[in-house]
């Protein structure tokens, strides 16, 4: 021999093997952090509106304003419901009002429907309570 190694054809498509099966896992997993990235958006939107809702409830609007004001501040995301209690909240200054804003996620990752137990929509919900003045 004369010191050269030897190649034998053993390997070829080897790389292109563990590169499908690598990209796989990876765009899923990209996948994954896309629809937690969206879920976490719009979570805090609902947040953010239920906020707004509940401000508005506290200085005594009335249920058609309030649901309004969580309607715009929830956008460009449409609440499915929004929850005021306790109903009669307009005439009873120094007690808590509590506005709770729900809105369906929608799930297109192939496994967070797994994760979430969801089939094909999540609801998610946020509640904001503040002292009517």
């Amino acid at each position: 021999m004369s010191g050269r190694l030897r190649v034998t054809g053993g390997d070829r498509g080897a790389a292109a093997i563990e590169f499908a099966l690598v990209s796989m896992l990876l765009t899923l997993f990209l996948l994954g952090m896309l629809q937690f990235g969206l879920i976490l958006f719009d979570w805090q939107q609902i947040v953010r509106s239920a906020q707004e809702g509940a401000r508005w409830a506290a200085l005594g609007e009335d249920a058609s304003t309030v649901d309004s004001r969580v309607d715009a501040a929830a956008a460009p995301l449409v609440p499915k419901r929004v929850e005021i209690s306790p109903e009669d909240y307009a005439s009873r200054p120094g007690d808590p009002v509590t506005v709770t804003v729900y809105y369906d996620v929608a799930v297109i990752a192939p496994l967070m429907e797994d994760i979430l137990r969801a089939s094909g929509v999540k609801e998610i919900r946020a509640s904001a309570t503040q002292m009517v003045e």
